[in-house]
């Protein structure tokens, strides 16, 4: 279930850069990521009232996504990996791996505000993550599908002893509302960076771009990636910005 055994253990890291180097094969030269799922959450936030009650679109569920869009993603690592603060590896022949939960369509909005009129001085950056209730409830009862999956899964639940590092408890969890604190605790971001330099129609005020990928204010200049989405699109934004990176900031 993990390769951690090929860069945690013994002098493996040394052996994995050594081929590396020599022939570019291994470890180091392979995606680090193993199964990847999507799920929605209806049946599970159903009974919810902040769910129940909250108003939507017709066709559209409380975050604004059609029955047909998953609310959740799933991947795992297939080496114990994430965030910096994960730091301690399963050096003693343990084996461990990561299973991340990924939000779509979060409702929480966060600001991006000048300094100073100095330019050279970086923006005050604001992400104001999981502020919006709706995204605390559906991330929470996601983690908690994800861990039931893991924990008692046909797969795996003979396979999985529980959390890494050991001293940690968090596989035991049962409750959405176990979650919860756990989730505002360790819930970060993949750095899928989007919606930055939004584009617009002329009467909408907060549209830094024209319905042409123009930069109001500014002649000769554009921008065409994935800053100009006006909302995050439910996916991996190297999928439609990677198509555009080559026409970013050209002139007109």
């Amino acid at each position: 279930m993990t390769n951690d055994h090929l860069v945690y253990h013994d002098d493996s890291f040394a052996s994995t850069y050594q081929l590396w180097k020599d022939k570019k094969t291994g470890f180091l030269s392979t995606f680090p990521f193993g199964a990847f799922a999507f799920a929605r959450l209806d049946d599970r936030l159903k009974d919810e009232p902040l769910w129940k009650n909250a108003p939507h679109g017709e066709g559209r569920d409380p975050m604004g996504l059609s029955p047909k869009q998953p609310n959740v993603e799933y991947f795992t690592t297939e080496c114990y990996g994430g965030p910096k603060q994960y730091d301690q590896f399963p050096i003693d022949h343990k084996h461990a791996f990561s299973m991340i939960t990924e939000l779509f369509s979060p409702r929480s909005k966060g600001t991006v505000t000048l300094k100073s009129a100095d330019p050279r001085q970086n923006p005050i950056v604001d992400h104001n993550y999981l502020s919006d209730p709706l995204d605390l409830l559906v991330l929470s009862e996601g983690v908690r599908l994800g861990n039931e999956v893991v924990m008692k899964g046909k797969g795996t639940q003979e396979v999985v002893k529980g959390s890494w590092p050991s001293n940690l408890t968090h596989h035991k969890y049962t409750e959405r509302e176990d979650w919860v604190p756990y989730v505002r605790q360790h819930a970060t971001t993949c750095y899928h960076a989007a919606g930055t330099c939004k584009m617009g129609s002329p009467d909408d005020t907060m549209a830094v771009l024209d319905e042409k990928l123009r930069v109001r204010g500014v002649k000769g200049l554009r921008v065409a990636d994935a800053s100009v989405m006006p909302t995050l699109h439910g996916g991996h934004t190297q999928m439609p910005g990677k198509s555009t990176q080559s026409l970013r900031l050209r002139g007109t």
